[in-house]
């Protein structure tokens, strides 16, 4: 088939959005289809195209609508993400126009299908989110695999490494784990690397600010792909923070990992980690994000939970498990 993957990131734009619907494309190729990634409604005027996949149901709507008014009896999968449930359903008719229309749907997470009616849960499967076979190292199955390099230059040496990676925006709350480290004692080894862009001056300058004045962090800025996932790779820990998530990416990557994760107690965590995984904080509470930081730094007990707990939930997150995924839902769309 050929397929047209719609993301409503401009490609030039190295963000979640970007980085899943590259993936996605290499993964579709791998199961035998000719695949063209475009940012929204820029190529939907062809009529050589069998299907469509659609990246967030309402951000994406205009390609949506267009798509389907152009070709009704061509299937469209819509993958929906943390604002389409959690954020703009209510006061956004077209996500549910689009869940509606859907031939098939994608989510990113168990917990997103709680989200949906029993009609719609029918037509989902949950894709779990992989990095690249080259990078994806299995813990429990090929311990030998390539994999980044742990020795990141962004990382402190002889600390307690705790990475942060995420761009600054207010839906990942990107200062949170800095500001709890200002809780802890001076004895503590524990020290902040944050990668990721600042999405606005402001950011930027509280950023740059929070480093200046705060000995245990350093923001890094952008990044390059392969550093990120070293500065991942070699951290003691990960903290995602977000106030709302989908199934953020940066967090399958540091199960793939191998690196334990300590993150907020949302659906778009809960849904990749388990409900019942033993880190979890509540949302923008910095003074109990601090005790889990500390507990983990100083209880072997503790903190081998959290590695434990990362390897059992590893063998979900392997690019095989994405792309066996992916071939459900082509069959969901096209049946």
């Amino acid at each position: 088939m050929h397929i047209l993957l719609v993301t409503p990131r401009p490609p030039t734009d190295n963000a979640g959005n970007e980085t899943t619907s590259a993936r996605w494309g290499s993964l579709l190729a791998d199961l035998g289809h000719d695949v063209d990634v475009v940012y929204n409604d820029t190529a939907l005027e062809t009529d050589d195209v069998d299907l469509l996949v659609a990246l967030h149901a309402w951000r994406s709507d205009e390609a949506i609508e267009t798509f389907l008014d152009r070709h009704p009896d061509r299937p469209a999968v819509v993958a929906l993400t943390g604002t389409d449930l959690y954020k703009y359903r209510d006061d956004h008719a077209e996500v549910d126009t689009n869940i509606d229309r859907a031939d098939a749907l994608v989510a990113l997470q168990d917990e997103a299908l709680d989200e949906l009616d029993e009609s719609d849960r029918a037509r989902a499967r949950v894709v779990p989110q992989s990095i690249g076979a080259l990078e994806a190292v299995d813990p429990l199955d090929d311990p030998d695999a390539p994999a980044p390099d742990p020795d990141s230059d962004c990382l402190e040496e002889g600390a307690f490494n705790v990475c942060f990676a995420a761009h600054l925006r207010d839906v990942k709350d990107p200062l949170r784990t800095a500001q709890a480290v200002r809780h802890l004692d001076d004895d503590s080894g524990i020290h902040v690397t944050h990668v990721g862009r600042a999405l606005s001056d402001d950011w930027e300058q509280r950023a740059r600010e929070e480093t200046d004045t705060n000995p245990r962090y350093d923001w890094h800025g952008e990044v390059p792909r392969d550093e990120a996932l070293d500065a991942i790779a070699g951290a003691d820990l990960l903290t995602s923070t977000s106030i709302l998530e989908g199934g953020p990416n940066v967090v399958s990557e540091a199960i793939a990992l191998g690196t334990p994760v300590i993150a907020s107690e949302i659906p778009g965590h809960t849904g990749l980690l388990g409900p019942d995984y033993p880190g979890y904080f509540p949302v923008e509470d910095d003074a109990r994000l601090a005790e889990l930081l500390r507990r983990a730094e100083t209880d072997d007990d503790v903190y081998d939970a959290l590695v434990e707990a990362v390897r059992e939930r590893a063998a979900r997150f392997t690019p095989e498990r994405e792309r066996r995924a992916w071939a459900e839902v082509l069959d969901i769309a096209t049946s």
